[in-house]
């Protein structure tokens, strides 16, 4: 089947938000004032992320009971995810657990587990899965579905099959790649008639979609069905001809939003190729996003080198820089964020300082660091990051 759609399933579990946590498992409920609390803090997340970091680590450190402490570190977790900092979220989340009985915070070991699962640590994530499923007091179906998904990672399918289907049952509506993925557990388990029906279903849904086409035709001829196969296949290939770069570049979206980017990246990259196409930067961009989407790093990393060299400024080279500092490879970070100062030239905006003094910071090259954090003291909006960084850089020259 290919990759599956991590991405696709982590957004359908969702992080949680205040008001949802106020009515967690084992009965315990948010007080009003907590609640209102961490709705100030969240609400000013978007515009200040670190800020909002900060004010919860606080929080957290001045309620010590464990009550409070659950729908602290959920917000947290959640923040973290979405400031690409999966290794301190994963230690939080462990420490926050460590020691408390088992139905403690059933809703950490489930982020807990999707972030094991976003750092391929799957066995480790599926014992989390586990745990949320048996203490949550209503495991929601994305939940459901994210452990069918992680015993597919773990190739033990027909373990998978039965949450995919209770998963699949219970959702109001179900998104298309849970069929998609159910269908492929059925195929290993050797259930064709269900994945026949379910690849159906789909077509009925987006009979444009060559590749269900080609799934089912895949189906039929397993099951010697020739005159099924046969007809999949003409059909897929009806759909996938006289198509221009303009149709592979709108198709490459559609895969992106449905949940499958590296079926997306694959097809545009074919169409990039083409020595005809009527390609753009915003094309070769599109092509690394799919990638990165997909979280096929080194093919991202690629797209985006290819994509600088028709750059009108430095912005392939920072999203290079902010995946090296996700795998806390300091030095090709350093390397990436200077490329993008010489191609911003002197409208390099400030996050390229922030992250390269975040890189020279972890390479304790603390002079080199102190110039970056230098400017970003005349950015209001990095004003205060200048300020934490400039901390840092004091505790490690030792004043």
């Amino acid at each position: 089947m290919g990759r599956l759609s991590l991405l696709l399933v982590l957004c359908c579990c969702g992080w949680p938000l205040v008001q949802a946590a106020a009515g967690s498992a084992a009965g315990q409920a948010m007080s009003s004032e907590l609640a209102a609390r961490l709705t100030r803090i969240m609400e000013r997340s978007s515009d200040d992320p670190d800020r909002a970091l900060a004010d919860l680590k606080a929080l957290a450190e001045r309620r010590r009971g464990p009550r409070d402490l659950r729908f602290i570190m959920a917000q947290r977790a959640a923040l973290l995810v979405q400031e690409n900092q999966l290794g301190t979220a994963r230690e939080e989340l462990r420490d926050t657990l460590a020691g408390q009985p088992p139905d403690y915070a059933p809703e950490l070991q489930l982020r807990l587990g999707q972030v094991l699962l976003m750092q391929d640590d799957v066995e480790g994530a599926l014992a989390h899965l586990l745990e949320w499923s048996r203490y949550a007091q209503d495991p929601a179906p994305a939940g459901v579905f994210l452990i069918g998904y992680t015993y597919l990672r773990l190739e033990q399918f027909d373990s998978a099959v039965p949450q995919l289907e209770k998963a699949v049952a219970e959702a109001a509506k179900p998104p298309a790649a849970w069929l998609e993925v159910l269908a492929f557990a059925y195929i290993r388990t050797e259930r064709s008639a269900e994945a026949v029906d379910l690849l159906e279903t789909l077509i009925a849904r987006r009979p444009g979609q060559a590749r269900w086409w080609r799934q089912l035709a895949s189906v039929y001829l397993l099951i010697e069905d020739v005159q099924g196969g046969a007809a999949g296949l003409a059909v897929a290939a009806e759909l996938a001809k006289d198509r221009d770069f303009s149709d592979a570049r709108r198709l490459a979206r559609l895969f992106g939003y449905i949940g499958t980017p590296a079926d997306g990246a694959v097809l545009l990259q074919a169409a990039l190729a083409d020595a005809e196409a009527d390609s753009s930067f915003d094309d070769q961009m599109l092509l690394a996003e799919m990638w990165i989407l997909a979280r096929d790093f080194e093919a991202a990393i690629d797209a985006l080198r290819d994509a600088a060299i028709n750059a009108p400024d430095g912005e392939p080279y920072l999203l290079m820089a902010q995946l090296y500092l996700q795998r806390e490879q300091y030095g090709e970070s350093r390397v990436a964020l200077r490329d993008a100062l010489a191609a911003y030239g002197e409208q390099a905006p400030s996050k390229v300082y922030y992250l390269l003094a975040i890189a020279e910071l972890n390479l304790d090259a603390l002079d080199a660091a102190e110039v970056a954090i230098n400017a970003l003291e005349s950015d209001p909006e990095f004003a205060q990051r200048a300020v934490n960084l400039r901390r840092s850089l004091a505790a490690r020259q030792g004043f």
